[in-house]
């Protein structure tokens, strides 16, 4: 009497509707029956038929080795319900396939604890899959943990079936086999308390799309702790290469290339250490890490990354915690128009760290982008190839980013609405852009500190600089080298209460340091900031333009060796502002100042100490008009 197939697993599973009706049966086996495998040491019982075949597994003990001499089909599902058993070869190519008129669901079924599956072929042929071990979730009857299926040749089942399925099977172990499939839905794939099972060194190839999207992939690994996927190579357009959820574990040194998707996909992970895996990436992203909320405690290193004009490359979504490090995501060509994929993006989340990465493009949007991200940490990476800009930070506060070498697309490093990043220690190359570092939009506490920021070419856009800062207090700008014919070396409007110290800016096409570019929000944008032991030389007009500005403070800075020996220019719409200058001066001071800063109705001076002449004279206007374009609003 035939025993049933794991209904309550199929009902866990939600993924296939309900089993397919039986098709024809290939007229001889989809594969050979010789095998290269050796055999192991002898069983206790030789089959070579269906019917002795069950008649084995009916007087089945634990231990016993129940050896297949050939390649024959069975009717129906084949039921391993003994515990502690090896179904095995006892002469090379020997395997089970279905048979015309197959009635079965599974060509075979793993009900008991312990059952070892090792160099056999098992042929899916027209069976919804060639295997599948698991629980009975609905009245724990049978538990199928320690299940082990090794060294086999395994034809998967398709359409919509799969290569191999376990349901809540703890410890159990998928090695050294190989899995082919015309078109499965899903590869190996495992769920519903798989604690401690491991998957390796298998070979997952598909040769035709599944005809269902969702979810799965040539592994599929979900629900359990102390997982180990490793060494697998999966090759095919499977939905995912890899995919996973809810699960905490390893999975390292995987071979993985062709997905439909995503080559790696993951939801709901913690715990989990993806590392040394060679990832060519999927037709939506290389990888997308997903979290469902809480620490996810995940790291992502020392992987390859191969990248070849998909929608994304390295996505993390929500992964509070997780480590990106020492990964290498290199595309080797552009994503199609209008599509913007950057190398590693990140959106949502806090305390990530990405570190000493390797990022080289062309990437349509950032090498690095981040987007409502909280007190990450970035630092020591390589970025490179982002065509809009080098790297974005969107919306995303406390951000650090330390010691990192970015190679500048339209900007170099754009933060809108990002307070209290630091910005510190790096270096910037720039062949032509239209903005270097450039923070906007709530840039409270930002910290601009140590960098290095080179153009090579000129700017493509007239208001901007190496740096530009607007729109926040409590600024800081200081100790940074801004080199090569940016529009400006520091652009910068609509600040308060901030400094820009010890700067040394040389050979800006106009200014060394320019005020209120790009606004007329408000009649005076510049209010209370500190300017001091800056140093700006080789500028093509003066080494300070101010404009829009009151009771600022200009204390020691050198501005010597600028276009017409003009250091420093104050437009009619300053007043109050104060600039002390060094005994070394020599360069002219244009002063035309007259503006009311405190509403009294008179005009409030600028105060101008130290050597070097004064004049009062027209300066011929500017645009302060911005060209070029951006997936985001420069400001």
């Amino acid at each position: 009497m035939r025993v049933d197939y794991l209904p309550a697993a199929l009902a866990a599973m939600g993924l296939f509707a309900a089993c397919h009706e039986p098709t024809a049966a290939p007229a001889r086996p989809l594969f050979s029956t010789v095998a290269a495998t050796a055999c192991p040491t002898p069983s206790n019982v030789i089959v070579t038929n269906e019917a002795d075949l069950r008649a084995a597994l009916s007087a089945a003990t634990p231990g016993y080795v129940i050896g297949l001499d050939g390649f024959f089909g069975v009717a129906a599902d084949v039921i391993v319900g003994s515990p502690d058993v090896t179904l095995t070869c006892a002469t090379p190519g020997s395997g089970i396939f279905p048979q015309p008129g197959f009635s079965g669901a599974w060509l075979l079924q793993v009900h008991a604890t312990g059952v070892t599956v090792d160099r056999l072929i098992l042929d899916g042929g027209s069976a919804e899959g060639p295997y599948v071990a698991g629980a009975d979730a609905g009245n724990g009857v049978f538990v199928a943990d320690g299940a082990q299926l090794t060294n086999n040749r395994v034809t998967c089942g398709s359409p919509n079936g799969e290569c191999a399925f376990f349901v809540g099977t703890k410890n159990a172990v998928v090695a050294d086999n190989r899995f082919e499939s015309a078109g499965s839905g899903t590869g190996v794939h495992m769920q519903s308390g798989i604690d401690g099972t491991r998957v390796e060194r298998n070979t997952i190839v598909t040769t035709a799309p599944p005809p269902v999207q969702f979810l799965g992939g040539g592994i599929r690994v979900r629900d359990g702790s102390n997982v180990l996927v490793a060494d697998n190579v999966v090759r095919g357009p499977w939905r995912n290469s890899i995919a996973t959820a809810n699960l905490a574990g390893t999975f390292e040194r995987n071979d993985v290339a062709g997905a439909l998707g995503n080559a790696v996909r993951t939801v709901g992970v913690h715990d989990v250490l993806f590392s040394h895996n060679t990832v060519s990436c999927g037709a939506q992203s290389c990888a997308l890490f997903e979290g469902t909320g809480g620490d996810t405690r995940t790291t992502i290193a020392d992987n390859r990354f191969e990248y070849a004009g998909d929608t994304a490359g390295v996505q993390l979504m929500n992964m509070d915690g997780a480590r990106v490090e020492r990964n290498t995501v290199v595309s080797t060509a552009a994503a199609g128009e209008g599509v913007f994929a950057s190398g590693i993006a990140a959106t949502g989340g806090a305390n990530l760290a990405v570190t000493d990465n390797v990022v080289s493009g062309p990437w349509t949007e950032a090498a690095l982008s981040f987007d409502g991200v909280f007190a990450a940490r970035v630092e020591r990476n390589r970025l490179e190839g982002g065509l809009d800009d080098g790297v974005d930070l969107s919306g995303s506060e406390d951000v650090q980013f330390l010691n990192n070498t970015v190679q500048c697309g339209s900007g170099c490093l754009v933060a809108d609405a990002s307070p209290r990043a630091v910005i510190a220690d790096n270096y910037f190359q720039s062949g032509g852009s239209n903005t270097g570092v450039h923070l906007q939009r709530g840039t409270d506490g930002d910290r601009v500190e140590r960098n290095t920021i080179v153009a090579t070419a000129p700017s493509t856009a007239f208001g901007f600089g190496g740096i530009r800062v607007r729109d926040g207090s409590n600024v800081v700008v200081a100790d940074n080298v801004v080199q090569g014919p940016w529009s400006n070396s520091i652009a910068t409007t609509t600040l308060s209460a901030s400094r820009f110290e010890n700067n040394t800016l040389q050979g800006a096409v106009v200014n060394g340091i320019r005020f209120n570019v790009g606004t007329a929000e408000v009649p005076i944008a510049m209010v209370d900031n500190i300017f001091q032991n800056n140093r700006a030389s080789g500028a093509g007009d003066a080494g300070i333009f101010a404009q829009a500005a009151c009771r600022n403070t200009f204390d020691g800075n050198d501005v010597s060796g600028n276009g017409g020996n003009i250091g420093a220019v104050f437009e009619a719409t300053t007043g109050a502002n104060v600039m002390l200058l060094p005994l070394s001066n020599r360069s002219v001071t244009i002063d035309n100042g007259f503006f009311d800063c405190n509403g009294d109705g008179r005009v409030d001076p600028n105060r101008i100490v130290g050597p070097g002449p004064r004049r009062r004279m027209p300066v011929p206007p500017r645009p302060d008009v911005v060209a070029g374009s951006s997936s985001r609003r420069y400001r």
